[in-house]
């Protein structure tokens, strides 16, 4: 059992919270917006969805965006079947203050897939297309087996930088010895195996992934600034 403030802060692992058969039904209700139909068959002017970036690397597939005043949806779409074989849904940008610099990044808020297209390791390779993009991601701080998996296989294989994010005042039960900060997060740098484990072990507070492209200005002073594990 855990308390609420957990759920609310770990990177917490339930196939509960988010089922197989929810995460069709999202992607059904998504295919079914008046204004996501045109865009599926290319007619993007005009309907809030815009193409995004390069091609995507299989190139039967295709990525679109829009923005909503809370959030940002990024679709993976089946382009000669016009059908989404993966959706997320993003909390809106957030900009925060760390030791050596600044950070704006996307949170994972839902990840949808399409029971067609399961399998084929089309999440991480989205997520993947966003960090190529220049995009910093942020985990949710609630996963699915599959979510987890999904992390996993992307901090494995990505081009980015993977380090952990946590809430300051966190750091005294997680870094007793480290100095307090004024800033509300700081960054851990280490070993991948080192951060798997900080990010999902017992006990854990608030702590996530992140992952920088390697083409953020600031990266060599941001990993400086970093607590070292």
């Amino acid at each position: 059992m855990i308390t609420f403030k957990q759920f609310l802060e770990d990177v917490y692992v339930d196939n509960e919270l988010y089922t197989k058969r929810d995460s069709q039904a999202d992607i059904n209700n998504a295919e079914s917006k008046s204004n996501l139909k045109p865009a599926l068959r290319g007619k993007l002017k005009g309907k809030g969805w815009k193409s995004l970036g390069r091609p995507f690397k299989d190139p039967a597939f295709s990525v679109l965006w829009e923005r909503k005043q809370y959030s940002v949806n990024v679709i993976l779409v089946n382009k000669e079947a016009s059908e989404v074989a993966v959706s997320v849904s993003f909390d809106e940008v957030r900009d925060i203050e760390v030791e050596n610099g600044k950070i704006s990044y996307l949170e994972v808020g839902t990840l949808s897939s399409n029971e067609k297209y399961r399998g084929k390791g089309l999440p991480a390779a989205l997520y993947e297309f966003l960090i190529e993009n220049g995009q910093i991601l942020v985990s949710s701080d609630s996963q699915t087996s599959g979510g987890k998996a999904t992390w996993e296989t992307l901090t494995e294989q990505t081009s980015g930088h993977v380090m952990a994010l946590v809430r300051s005042y966190n750091l005294e039960h997680l870094f007793p010895k480290v100095k307090e900060t004024d800033n509300d997060y700081v960054l851990v740098s280490g070993s991948l195996a080192k951060l798997n484990k900080l990010v999902y072990r017992n006990g854990r507070y608030g702590v996530h992934w992140i992952i920088l492209p390697k083409s953020t200005t600031n990266i060599e002073d941001l990993i400086s600034g970093s607590i070292k594990l």
